[in-house]
């Protein structure tokens, strides 16, 4: 595991995570857990009274194969760290979109990068001027797609994504400890972190603004686990994660 692998990250102190001593029963499902529930999405030991709360521009959808287990998932994190925006609907029982407002983040031969996307997509919105009197752009909801790469065709697939843009995050390597398979690279990410790259991009690159942070407590909760592994497994650079990269 890289010694240093979020340099400039400024995420809240991740410490205060360390608050829950023990698993506690959540209050909704009656299961053991430490900082949160993952059946439930909530968190425990009242971590709900320090964790921070993101605010995102644009509405996240996951969409999770019910064969992706809920405790193996970083798409939990998404919707504990910015809950009025972010939302995981179970694959088949998932919204209808629109090609119009809606993009889908998948790695394909007919994908895009986020600043081509911008680029075509800036040009081609309906853009309605704010009360600050900037441009809003008219995208309305990004979805990402959470389920190992075998599980991914059906959803793609689905008379609800296959006609929508498709966006491709392929510059950026994973920090994630779960192996992903040494065919899929360390450029396959997992779900929380390619929700944070695909915001940085997108507010440099569509909204035009300089990047302040503003989503970096995204990874908070990833950031904490991270750690935490690292040092139950002494650097962790024997974890079958690491070994492929």
């Amino acid at each position: 595991m890289d010694e240093n692998p979020f340099p400039d990250l400024f995420t809240h102190d991740v410490s205060i995570m360390d608050m829950a001593k023990q698993r506690v029963t959540c209050p909704d499902c009656g299961r053991k857990r430490m900082y949160f529930c993952y059946s439930c999405r909530m968190y425990v030991n009242n971590l709900q009274t320090v964790m921070p709360k993101v605010e995102l521009p644009v509405q996240v959808h996951i969409i999770k194969h019910t064969k992706e287990l809920d405790s193996k998932s970083t798409a939990v994190h998404a919707a504990l760290l910015a809950p009025t925006h972010c939302h995981i609907y179970s694959y088949p029982d998932i919204p209808e979109y629109n090609s119009t407002s809606d993009v889908v983040v998948y790695p394909s031969e007919d994908s895009m990068t986020v600043a081509d996307w911008a680029k075509s997509w800036s040009s081609n919105s309906t853009a309605v001027n704010t009360s600050e009197h900037k441009q809003q752009p008219a995208v309305r909801t990004i979805i990402f797609i959470d389920c190992t790469w075998t599980q991914t065709h059906s959803i793609i697939s689905s008379p609800q994504l296959s006609g929508l843009v498709r966006i491709s995050m392929c510059d950026y390597h994973t920090q994630f400890w779960r192996p992903n398979g040494a065919k899929r690279g360390a450029t396959y990410l997992s779900t929380i972190e390619a929700i944070y790259f695909f915001l940085r991009e997108y507010h440099t690159t569509y909204l035009n603004l300089p990047y302040d942070a503003e989503y970096d407590n995204l990874l908070m909760i990833f950031k904490f686990m991270f750690l935490k592994i690292k040092k139950f497994h002494n650097g962790g650079d024997n974890l079958k994660a690491y070994r492929h990269k």
